[in-house]
């Protein structure tokens, strides 16, 4: 009967978060408790912090200004995070309610309100990712958000553009009686994402990497057996990746960050994205990784970089839990 209880409390909160969304899973009842117990985390010393403190050590801050070199010449660090369509084939609540929410049921929805809140939040202590003011519409699924920081030293303007996939979380109504706000919702974050290419300092994805196909922001290609269709369609075509390679090639940008916070993305995208640049620094995973590891690996990666944090120093600030294993940052 608790658990019932809970699960109802848990549905109902999270459904009144924004139209066209049902809380699926309880994420966005859930989602800001997993944010706030990971910023807690983050409080604590890394392993090299407490080593430098017995050594009676500080760290030199402008060993990491190198990687800020094009956004302290600008006066300006440009921050792009975009959310990819991401579905769950499984589409069923065996955890809390049972409900089933349809095949390819999408989660993207839920955990960018939960990012808007992270943004947002006044900020308490060294945390950095927080404090932003908002500007746009959340309900388009496009939102902005500023802030002025100090960043090694130099006065910075940060800004953030957040985007997400989905028009809803249910398949059937985004292909069809939602298809035009789909096709709007899809064209916005790629806009995001792929001209960000060329443009920003930070480049973040999270979602799917579509066994190679990826990143993607769109519904997802099913197969006969109602999975993506990865062997006919995704792996063949690689319509993301060949996108994110030809936009670095047309405009390269030795000073950009790019996070790829999906499945095996060293395994799917290392060897292309270094072969168009060596240069490139990368943030991405050696494994099958959940939604709510993605999502805290990009908020400790996204808090560490914007607290000036590179190298090792970086690394072991991200990657708190059960995280350690999955994601390697690569020309840091």
């Amino acid at each position: 009967m608790k658990l019932k209880l809970l699960s109802t409390f848990v549905l109902l909160f999270s459904m009144k978060a924004m139209a066209g969304y049902s809380g699926i899973y309880g994420y966005q009842y859930w989602y800001p408790i997993y944010s706030k117990d990971y910023f807690e985390l983050l409080k604590q010393p890394t392993p090299l912090e407490i080593n430098r403190q017995t050594r009676n050590e500080s760290s030199d801050p402008q060993v990491c200004a190198p990687l800020f070199s094009n956004a302290f010449a600008k006066g300006k660090l440009d921050v792009r995070y975009a959310l990819g369509y991401f579905d769950d084939s499984q589409g069923i609540d065996i955890v809390w309610s049972g409900t089933n929410y349809g095949r390819s049921a999408s989660l993207d929805g839920e955990v960018y309100f939960a990012m808007r809140e992270v943004l947002t939040q006044p900020c308490e202590g060294r945390r950095v990712t927080c404090g932003f003011q908002e500007y746009g519409d959340p309900e388009s699924g496009l939102t902005f958000y500023k802030k002025q920081m100090n960043l090694l030293g130099r006065n910075l303007q940060v800004t953030l553009q957040l985007t997400h996939g989905s028009a809803s979380n249910n398949f059937e109504r985004n292909k069809n009686e939602l298809r035009e706000k789909q096709a709007q919702m899809t064209a916005q974050s790629e806009e995001n994402f792929f001209g960000g290419l060329g443009e920003a300092d930070i480049i973040f994805y999270n979602g799917h990497s579509r066994n190679g196909g990826g990143p993607d922001f769109n519904p997802p290609v099913l197969g006969a057996d109602g999975h993506p269709n990865y062997a006919g369609y995704y792996k063949v075509k690689r319509i993301g990746i060949n996108h994110v390679l030809q936009a670095i090639k047309k405009n390269p940008n030795q000073s950009m960050i790019y996070g790829s916070f999906s499945c095996f993305s060293a395994s799917h995208f290392k060897a292309a994205l270094q072969k168009v640049d060596p240069s490139l620094r990368m943030i991405l995973s050696s494994d099958t990784i959940d939604y709510l590891k993605s999502y805290k690996a990009s908020l400790g990666f996204l808090e560490g970089l914007l607290q000036g944090r590179c190298g090792e120093d970086l690394s072991q600030f991200a990657k708190r839990e059960d995280l350690g294993k999955e994601f390697t940052a690569f020309n840091f």
